[in-house]
């Protein structure tokens, strides 16, 4: 049995344009995004027999090597653990319409029409998929009893919960805080690989106990409140 943490990477500058993207060169971490890492970092300071991994995407890459930085690790990127491909919305300012789309689009995916995809992007399927074959390359990689993972938001919440023999996902999505995680949130999973079938087993989803409060809550989302 492994266990893996999956984080969502820090605040980036796509976070605080609002701006839908998957782009990996572009939308590095802010200030407060290398803050939010460097306090998440400290909560996997006791689990030295530890590695990390990363999307491809440098807002996801820069927040793993914040918190690899103090372990002498390497941060192996895998792109499948990159965000969703939203297709139509790449590149595009979240709006009351941009979001209504995306939002029809994870709510069909969570009644279970897989095969729906955003307009020129993916569909339900073709994520789960990549997200079941990085975890089998993170338990292939690494020898090591814990493995730390920097993704996104939208794979994490669209992918891992559907992966997990543990959860029901009509009522785990009952409560719609479990449709988003905040910057550097933590879930846990058990993962067994045995006879080649994965077997995983949600722990815990979307903490931000470790981080002050000024660091909790996006910034959009503190305004709301």
């Amino acid at each position: 049995m492994k266990r893996i943490f999956f984080v969502r990477h820090g605040e980036s500058q796509a976070n605080v344009m609002r701006i839908f993207t998957r782009s990996p060169e572009g939308y590095p971490l802010t200030e407060r995004g290398v803050e939010q890492a460097k306090r998440t970092g400290v909560l996997f300071l006791p689990l030295w027999n530890t590695a990390f991994f990363s999307s491809n995407i440098v807002r996801a890459v820069q927040t793993a090597e914040i918190i690899a930085e103090p372990h002498g690790k390497p941060v192996v990127q895998l792109e499948d653990f990159a965000e969703l491909d939203t297709g139509c919305l790449e590149g595009r300012k979240n709006s009351e319409e941009t979001d209504g789309y995306y939002q029809h689009v994870l709510q069909q995916w969570i009644e279970g029409n897989q095969s729906i995809a955003f307009r020129g992007g993916e569909d339900h399927k073709a994520v789960v998929t990549r997200a079941k074959r990085g975890i089998e390359e993170v338990l292939k990689e690494s020898d090591e009893h814990t493995a730390v993972v920097i993704s996104h938001g939208g794979i994490m919440t669209m992918a891992i919960p559907f992966l997990c023999d543990n959860i029901n996902e009509d009522l785990f999505y009952s409560e719609s805080k479990n449709r988003f995680v905040d910057n550097c949130a933590v879930s846990e999973v058990e993962a067994n690989h045995n006879n080649g079938m994965l077997s995983l087993k949600l722990v815990s989803w979307g903490g931000v106990d470790h981080l002050p409060g000024d660091l909790k809550l996006a910034l959009y989302r503190q305004a709301r409140l």
